[in-house]
């Protein structure tokens, strides 16, 4: 009897380990599942802000930016375009590192 104790000692000792590292393996486990929702979640998230950013600002910045470039090509066609203003002021404002009218800072040099 004194013989067995000890061994039954061990192989309680030795089940409950085993019990601790597979719970310890699950634990992992749901916690490498936890950081890939998260992950997914961020994703998500992100998509959902740049479908908002190009809906908000992208697409009427382009649209406007267009329309833009359809005036400045035709600017050759207008009566007024060897005197100009407004062409005359951009084409000097390139001309000077792009100091547009109303900047209150000089150009940096």
């Amino acid at each position: 009897m004194d013989n067995v104790t000890p061994i039954i000692l061990a192989v309680l000792a030795l089940l409950g380990n085993c019990g601790w590292l597979v719970s310890a393996k699950k634990y992992r486990q749901e916690i490498k599942k936890a950081r890939v929702e998260a992950n997914r979640e961020e994703f998500n998230l992100s998509s959902e802000y740049v479908k908002e950013f190009k809906e908000q600002v992208y697409n009427p910045l382009a649209s406007e930016l267009q329309k833009l470039r359809s005036a400045i090509d035709k600017v050759t066609t207008c009566r007024y375009y060897p005197e100009c203003p407004v062409l005359k002021e951009m084409h000097e404002a390139t001309n000077n590192n792009l100091e547009l009218p109303g900047d209150t800072e000089a150009p940096a040099k």
